[in-house]
């Protein structure tokens, strides 16, 4: 009874030194729930645009898609580009509009070939040896400005997003190369010859700016999907895949055929993202 009751004062009085000495007890540790702690490295890791402004250079190559199949003419289409400068703003984290300034060049060869002529459809004499050739290449540079809806959806540094929107083009010059030929045989166009036609080869030779051949503007739509990926806070390396369809008619002149601009295009850019207001 004596060393038990001798251990309890023991105890009693080593308990009273330690606190006398200002030892303080284990600190507790507050953890923070895993949910929470996943989220804020989710909203660390995600591109933020809401509010933000957005700008950037862009280019890449376009496919024209023109088709003149049926017609009598034969259209040959030509690979080119478009470059230029892209403004947008970030209305939401998903939604973004965007502006854009770019110099686009269309290129496309246009031929025709017609062998045997008869005076009048009814006439019963045809003149084989007589043909008419067509082949002119037509290269036109336009001031291309679409205006477009961007939704995205972001996981990480990446970012998935489709596109649509409006775009108008002004023609800024057009230029034009090849030659028209009309060939009337002395021998078997004697019809033709009754009339005043004037026997043999008559060619014609384009070269240079065009006038009153090109339409001066385009309109139409625009329909693409863009990939973006996140270097550091503040730049993106953007590529994008577009369809463009124009409405407004290639030519202007009522004796060419009629037809509308189509192409793709493929390009690559890199934007910058300003701080908003509040950062």
């Amino acid at each position: 009874m004596r060393k038990k009751l001798l251990t309890f004062l023991l105890s009693i009085s080593f308990v009273a030194q330690v606190s006398a000495q200002g030892v303080e007890p284990p600190a507790v540790q507050h953890r923070i729930p895993a949910d929470e702690t996943s989220r804020a490295v989710k909203l660390r890791a995600e591109p933020q645009q809401k509010g933000k402004w957005f700008a950037g250079l862009s280019g890449g190559m376009l496919f024209g898609d023109t088709d003149m199949s049926g017609r009598n003419f034969n259209v040959t289409n030509m690979n080119s580009f478009q470059s230029g400068l892209v403004l947008g703003y970030g209305l939401t984290e998903e939604f973004r509009i965007q502006a854009e300034f770019l110099f686009e060049r269309r290129g496309f060869r246009s031929t025709q070939s017609i062998t045997g002529f008869r005076l009048t459809d009814t006439s019963e004499h045809v003149c084989w040896q007589c043909y008419y050739d067509y082949d002119v290449t037509f290269i036109s540079d336009y001031l291309h400005l679409p205006l477009l809806i961007q939704y995205g959806k972001a996981k990480g540094p990446m970012q998935i997003s489709v596109q649509a929107g409006l775009y108008y083009s002004l023609l800024l010059i057009n230029n034009h190369h090849g030659y028209e030929a009309f060939y009337l045989d002395p021998e078997g166009a004697d019809p033709f010859l009754q009339q005043g036609f004037e026997p043999g080869l008559l060619k014609i030779i384009y070269s240079g700016p065009t006038t009153n051949v090109i339409n001066t503007y385009d309109a139409g739509l625009l329909l693409g999907l863009g990939f973006g990926y996140e270097l550091g806070q503040h730049f993106t390396i953007q590529f994008d895949g577009r369809l463009q369809v124009g409405f407004a008619g290639i030519f202007e002149n009522p004796q060419m055929p009629v037809l509308n601009f189509k192409s793709y295009v493929v390009r690559c850019g890199f934007m910058y993202k300003f701080k908003s207001v509040n950062e």
